[in-house]
């Protein structure tokens, strides 16, 4: 299935369900983003037991809202605003070990790649118009590898509650596996409203999201039916 069919897809099946799914994204957006808007009303930083804090209490969040873009790939699945709050409900122990998990393998992999970076800079001693371009590539480029191949993880847990937090990680990796082209061509396609979002101080986000997010979880049927096909898992 191309990119096209995808987000035509998506649009599709955002017809009636419109109206939950872009207050649910919106009600995400703010929840998620509580850190920054309470550092901006308040006018100070959080400590970090407190973020922490925080993290932990909205990553549920997540899960909720990959539950209700998979349910509207489902005909005939009611979609209900009450699904944001569906990881909440949801084994939060497995939830936590691959949120810990995740959080260890980017600290880790982020930390020694600011490492390098500052290394290779210390050592090539580049203009300083070269540093953000050396930084993006060994910072960014491998830091959004990795998030594209956990990227499937808050759908694997709505679609099979019978797996284990490492056997989640485990499969979102291999599912990727050789897709990063695919995408990034996906990420990429969003580019344009993405631009528009900007122009229109975020209002355009408003559709963009739940747009996004459904296109996304059409991907994720696209590669779960290729990937267990040849597996020995069974995923609902």
């Amino acid at each position: 299935m191309e990119i096209v069919e995808l987000k035509n897809l998506a649009k599709s099946q955002m017809k009636g369900n419109t109206g939950i799914l872009i207050i649910s994204n919106l009600i995400f957006t703010v929840l998620t983003m509580l850190i920054p808007i309470i550092q901006i009303i308040s006018n100070t930083e959080l400590n970090s037991v407190l973020k922490f804090i925080i993290m932990i209490l909205v990553q549920p969040l997540f899960l909720g809202i990959a539950y209700i873009h998979y349910n509207c790939t489902l005909d005939g699945q009611v979609v209900k605003l009450a699904d944001l709050f569906y990881g909440y409900k949801e084994n939060l122990k497995r939830q936590g070990i691959v949120y810990v998990i995740k959080s260890m393998i980017t600290y880790l992999m982020t930390s020694s790649l600011v490492t390098l970076a500052t290394t290779i800079i210390m050592i090539l001693k580049p203009n300083q118009a070269m540093v953000p371009i050396i930084m993006a590539i060994v910072i960014f480029i491998p830091s959004f590898i990795l998030q594209t191949y956990l990227s499937q993880i808050y759908y694997i847990m709505v679609c099979n509650k019978e797996l284990k937090g490492t056997e989640v990680l485990k499969d979102s990796m291999l599912m990727m596996r050789g897709r990063l082209i695919e995408y990034i061509g996906i990420t990429l396609s969003f580019v344009p409203w993405l631009i528009l979002d900007i122009f229109t101080f975020k209002l355009a986000s408003i559709w963009v999201n739940p747009y996004k997010n459904q296109t996304l979880a059409n991907y994720f049927n696209k590669v779960k039916k290729e990937y267990y096909k040849k597996s020995e898992n069974i995923i609902a």
